[in-house]
């Protein structure tokens, strides 16, 4: 059946290649025609039973989470395009409509790469080295670290930054709270990770509710997600809440060996999209005040964005899109690929210096969120306009790069998910990189795949000298 469904893939492909290289239909068909390959091949990804018995059983997974992301990044505006909607009101920039059909060639192209990659790793390989790895070590090492980022994160960070002011002091400040903010999310993962590992091959919490599993956290840990929180939602910003969710859903059904209901995930998911949606909305209103003040002006104000999406809660997020018309408009008739050197400088962020040593033999690229914030706003940018996984890979080495990184990103995520998820594997290192990378799943398409890549090393490391010193310890004793 797995074969079956990749040979119905593999034709999907073929198909979208060849309506490419005919052009034969006026622009709206062709976005049409991109837009319902991508829908059925996504059908089929869904109903796809799979042959892991442990996998399968989870009806909601990270790879679930990406594809939802991915769906509304790369194709609710061109559906909200097609259907009539006047995006070209959007106070944002969106781009030359006419490269559309071009862009959402691409990303349907890379979805369907995606799901080649997921789907033809083999179990087999997925699945092999049944070595265990969990060692069982104190927790308060994690807290203790969590509790100090989050003191430095508010004695560092200006309180008009805290309360949402996206002045240029805001941009002047954000590379030291992002960089804190990232810290905090390695601890925060780090606590995770020891938790699975200490509750690894008992029964303390197999079966347990997730009330009784937030409350085996301790209250320490707790109140440092709590702390957290307030602060992301201060900010106004969605995504590193989403990523605690999933780490917490994700060790959950680790440890308690069980799933959350249907249901109750139906529930949580629109739910999430509801609250996500007025957070997106409170954006316009901050300045300096709490998010309660900003939300109290979203709901005294006039809906908008009614008017340019057939979804407006997930419009923002659909804005991301954005970023790939201006990457094809520029590249490579304005600015030239970057012949993968734009991976190559993620994977050198996670080794201090690394990048000046090579730097000073090859000239290394900038980010793709700083080019393209390049493209749309000029030679001196305000803010920055972000980026996306196609955008990103399309800068790198266009439509050849987009099949590579989407196809290995599919292998990777599928590898990551039956790693973790059997909670096995050859290294702690395996487990520390596929938990950070599959909770942060829902970054990935509004941004860039490997931008998880330097934190995840680092975490993997400390949690190997974690194990290494705790392990000394015993032996003293």
């Amino acid at each position: 059946m797995s074969s079956f469904r990749t040979v119905i893939y593999m034709l999907m492909l073929l198909l979208v290649l060849v309506v490419r290289m005919l052009r034969t239909t006026e622009a709206h068909s062709m976005i049409a025609f991109s837009l319902l390959i991508a829908a059925l091949a996504s059908l089929v990804f869904l109903l796809r039973h799979d042959p892991d018995k442990t996998i399968s059983r989870i009806f909601f997974r990270p790879v679930h989470l990406f594809l939802l992301a991915y769906i509304i990044v790369f194709f609710q505006k061109p559906l909200d395009y097609i259907s009539g909607y006047r995006i070209e009101l959007i106070q944002v920039p969106m781009g030359d409509l006419r490269d559309m059909p071009y862009c959402v060639e691409l990303a349907t192209i890379g979805l369907l790469v995606f799901f080649l990659g997921y789907c033809l790793l083999p179990n087999d390989v997925s699945q092999s080295g049944h070595r265990s790895v969990a060692l069982k070590a104190p927790l308060n090492i994690f807290k203790l670290l969590t509790s100090l980022t989050l003191m430095a994160i508010l004695i560092v960070t200006p309180r008009n930054v805290l309360f949402g002011g996206y002045s240029q002091q805001f941009l002047d400040q954000a590379s030291s709270f992002n960089y804190l903010s990232s810290w905090c999310r390695v601890f925060i993962s780090g606590f995770y990770v020891q938790f699975a590992c200490n509750h690894h091959g008992t029964t303390s919490l197999a079966g347990s509710s997730i009330w009784r599993f937030i409350k085996s956290q301790g209250i320490w840990m707790n109140a440092n997600l709590i702390l957290y929180s307030i602060i992301i939602l201060n900010l106004g910003d969605r995504g590193p809440l989403i990523v605690l969710a999933t780490a917490l859903y994700l060790t959950y059904i680790t440890v308690s060996h069980r799933t959350m209901p249907k249901w109750v995930l139906l529930l949580l998911a629109v739910g999430g999209i509801s609250f996500s949606s007025l957070l997106g909305q409170t954006k316009q209103h901050r300045a300096d005040n709490s998010i309660v003040e900003r939300i109290e002006k979203v709901m005294a104000s006039t809906d908008e964005t009614a008017r340019t999406s057939l979804f407006p809660a997930t419009e923002e997020l659909a804005l991301s899109y954005r970023c790939l018309p201006y990457a094809v408009e520029s590249v490579p008739d304005h600015h030239p690929y970057t012949y993968g050197l734009l991976q190559v400088s993620y994977l050198l962020a996670a080794i201090p210096f690394s990048a000046t040593i090579v730097g000073s033999i090859v000239a290394l690229p900038e980010n793709s969120a700083y080019m393209i914030s390049h493209f749309i706003q000029g030679t001196f940018i305000d803010s920055g306009d972000g980026s996306n996984c196609v955008a990103d890979f399309y800068i790198d080495g266009g439509l050849t790069m987009v099949v590579i990184g989407m196809f290995l990103w599919g292998l990777f995520c599928r590898y990551f998910e039956s790693r973790l998820l059997h909670w096995q594997g050859g290294s702690l290192v395996i487990l520390c990189i596929s938990f950070y990378f599959l909770i942060h799943c829902i970054y990935m398409p509004r941004s860039i795949i490997l931008s998880s890549f330097k934190y995840a090393v680092w975490l993997a490391l400390m949690m190997v000298l974690y194990h290494s010193f705790y392990r000394f310890l015993l032996k003293k004793a």
